[in-house]
């Protein structure tokens, strides 16, 4: 997985091909495997990266609002969906 060249992607039965990611841009989920690797491993502190990747501005410890948690939720499912 490497999100610096073009890639094929398939979800729910569909597949397309997708450009790289240009310069300023990200993916959320990280789709390689340098920046998964540095994900926390202690939930708590996973919950706030996800949180702050979704947001892209780092929130550090301020508290989750309940917001929020909609999309930490889907940044989870995203992490979970790639570990196939």
């Amino acid at each position: 997985m490497d999100d610096s060249r073009r890639s094929w992607i398939m979800e729910i039965g569909r597949g397309w091909w997708a450009d790289p990611v240009k310069e300023n841009e990200s993916v959320c989920p990280p789709q390689d495997w340098t920046r998964l690797e540095a994900l926390p491993t202690d939930p708590d502190e996973l919950l706030i990266a996800v949180r702050d990747w979704t947001y892209h501005k780092p929130r550090y410890n301020k508290p989750v609002t309940g917001q929020e948690w909609g999309d930490i939720e889907f940044g989870l499912a995203g992490l979970l969906y790639r570990v196939r």
